[in-house]
């Protein structure tokens, strides 16, 4: 069953897509059309004037079209294209946090040398709780990485030391210590 719910939720969810960008297009069009009118009005204005001829009810074509249009075009690039043309890499949380999951240690100091992300000082997205990440995951690298931030910051870290995760000597994630090895984890 959970199947076909997922197969509705996207069709749903691709159906509001085409519905916003079909919109989107037609306000689009709107405005080009808008804009053609008003030239060609403008243009036209001097034979019309010396005929004697007035636009009266063909002036407000061009108002309604824009005026129906650029709010259309506005909340697109305000809701859609703004945070698009903004997302970059380091400023949420989760792409640090990402970069740690991943055993990523040029991606993590990338993050940090984007300098977009400002870390509370306690809490779910602080240097702490990326710390603690970086240890769930043994991942010394990146542990260190968020260590040597966090002193640059003046963030002090408990266990701010040497990074060790204490694992045996000779064992990484997921293999076993070799026997004779004391077990001090």
């Amino acid at each position: 069953m959970g199947g076909i719910s997922v197969m509705v939720m996207l069709s749903v969810m691709g159906a509001v897509a085409f519905v916003i960008l079909g919109v989107v297009a037609l306000a689009l069009a709107m405005f080009v059309t808008a804009t053609v009118v008003s030239i060609v009005f403008a243009c036209r204005a001097k034979a019309r004037r010396e005929q004697g001829k007035r636009l009266k009810g063909l002036a407000a074509v061009p108002i309604v079209l824009y005026a129906v249009s650029v709010p259309v075009l506005i909340w697109f690039a305000v809701v859609w294209v703004v945070p698009l043309s903004t997302d970059r890499e380091g400023d949420e949380f989760v792409d640090f946090s990402q970069a740690v999951t991943r055993h990523d240690p040029e991606a993590l100091q990338a993050c940090f040398d984007a300098d977009a992300f400002a870390f509370p000082e306690e809490g779910p997205e602080s240097l702490a709780a990326l710390l603690k990440i970086a240890r769930d995951y043994e991942d010394e690298e990146c542990a260190s990485i968020v260590m040597r931030e966090a002193r640059a910051e003046g963030v002090f870290l408990a266990h701010d030391g040497p990074v060790s995760l204490g694992l045996p000597e000779g064992s990484g994630p997921g293999q076993a210590p070799e026997k004779g090895s004391s077990d001090a984890a």
